[in-house]
């Protein structure tokens, strides 16, 4: 089960169209703090987080995911070049902007099993 959060709500019409068909439960949502009350509700396996955000920052949203779901892998979508980032980002895996949505459903497939 995969968990998408971005506060733009065109890139979460874009997640929601590349899933369409995929056989993934997932769920979306623009806000972290609803993001992180799904993550107590759920048995999410893989979230997909932008970085910039208005509310909160993905790098601060999440250590709070991690302690709801330690074992959920965890995926930051940032247009941030490499070597740029003010730290180092807590993600298991960082995915820079503009991605091949193609290659994002790969990685999809890969660890949300």
């Amino acid at each position: 089960m995969v968990l998408f959060l971005d506060d733009e709500n065109v890139i979460l019409g874009l997640y929601r169209e590349m899933m369409s068909g995929q056989g993934i439960p997932f769920e979306t949502t623009t806000n972290p703090h609803e993001a992180l009350a799904k993550l107590r509700e759920h048995p999410f396996t893989m979230v997909v987080t932008d970085q910039r955000m208005p509310v909160m920052t993905g790098t601060e949203f999440i250590p709070l995911a991690k302690e709801i779901r330690p074992e959920a892998k965890i995926f930051m979508v940032t247009a941030t070049p490499p070597g740029q980032a003010e730290s180092p980002l807590p993600a298991n895996h960082v995915i820079r902007k503009p991605f091949d949505v193609l290659r994002m459903r790969r990685l999809i497939h890969q660890h949300a099993v």
